[in-house]
């Protein structure tokens, strides 16, 4: 049994009716896995950068339909897909990939370990649009997962910070006072100036107070 809260939030976005899933970042296999068991996809393709990861896929994935790639993000995919997952990584690595997307009706699940702001910045100018977000709060820490396909949407500096779904959820507000929390510690306990975070603690207290 696969303890991860972040993975299984992450498989439930990836729709019933998909076909193939590219994993980008496989770590070790077990978002396929997940996927696999919970009758999400027929297939996968499991690409990364390094071997090591690719073969602790591949020894967690005995008698699944998968095909192993070293790649740099989408970069020597060659099958097709209909759903991509890239999660684990830094918001500027996943842009970066996202720089090479391809342009085709898929769906993109992605899970940034920092700074989902400029991820989202980056979604805004360049053609996809944010269908919904999921907050997991695993470790002590809260996990954005963002399910994206191609389209217009232009986003507020408000949507770019706070999201522009997750600031209509009410499950939301745990997660804001967490940040504001966190903004305050820095500038109460590590001599942080309060000016460096003005705009962002103004935005979650508007929101809070809502």
């Amino acid at each position: 049994m696969i303890k991860d809260d972040r993975l299984y939030s992450i498989a439930s976005l990836i729709d019933k009716n998909s076909h193939t899933l590219l994993d980008i970042g496989v770590d070790h296999g077990y978002l396929i896995k997940i996927a696999f068991d919970n009758n999400k996809i027929k297939k996968a393709i499991a690409a990364d950068i390094n071997e090591k990861p690719l073969n602790s896929a591949k020894a967690n994935l005995i008698n699944y339909n998968v095909t192993y790639v070293l790649s740099n993000g989408f970069e020597k995919i060659n099958d097709e897909f209909d759903v991509v997952v890239i999660s684990g990584l830094g918001a500027n690595t996943i842009k970066d990939i996202l720089k090479l997307a391809p342009k085709d009706n898929i769906t993109y699940i992605l899970q940034a370990n920092n700074k989902v702001e400029r991820l989202r910045k980056y979604l805004s100018s360049n053609n996809f649009k944010i269908l919904d977000e999921v907050l997991v709060y695993e470790n002590d820490r809260y996990y954005v997962i963002l399910k994206v396909v191609r389209g217009n949407q232009t986003l507020s500096e408000e949507e770019i910070y706070l999201g522009p779904v997750l600031m209509n959820k009410k499950s939301s507000k745990a997660y804001y006072q967490h940040q504001l929390d966190h903004y305050n510690d820095l500038i109460n306990n590590k001599n942080a100036k309060e000016t460096a975070f003005k705009e962002e603690i103004l935005l979650l207290k508007s929101i809070l107070n809502k």
